[in-house]
């Protein structure tokens, strides 16, 4: 019998999708992101699951410091860096999308309707 979340040698996970208005009431903005749930993975496969992220008093004490040393700070962002990162002899893992995001999708991209 097939494990559930599993299809022969792929991993399938779970995501959600946030949204927030990071605009005003005149200027709506929003912004969102998907996730996946990294939590219903192997565990046994990888040494750690997080996704660790700079804490907000970190962050400030930088910010302090370079001002104060008058030092220049750069941000830098890799787009859907984890999208493209090489898993070497791993189990493809791959996205389960809840139905109306996958009804969304499709409006976007049709050509991905035969994938549903």
């Amino acid at each position: 019998m097939q494990e559930r979340g599993k299809l022969s040698n792929k991993v399938i996970v779970p995501s959600k999708f946030f949204i927030k208005d990071k605009g005003s009431l005149s200027e709506p903005q929003l912004k969102g992101s998907f996730v996946g749930g990294g939590h219903r993975q192997d565990e046994s496969i990888y040494e750690r699951k997080s996704s660790p992220t700079a804490g907000t008093s970190s962050i400030f004490i930088m910010a302090v410091d370079a001002a104060h040393h008058k030092k220049h700070v750069v941000l830098a962002d890799v787009p859907c860096a984890y999208l493209h990162a090489s898993r070497g002899d791993l189990p493809k893992v791959y996205v389960r999308l809840s139905k109306e995001m996958t009804e969304i999708f499709i409006k976007m991209r049709p050509e991905y309707a035969i994938c549903v």
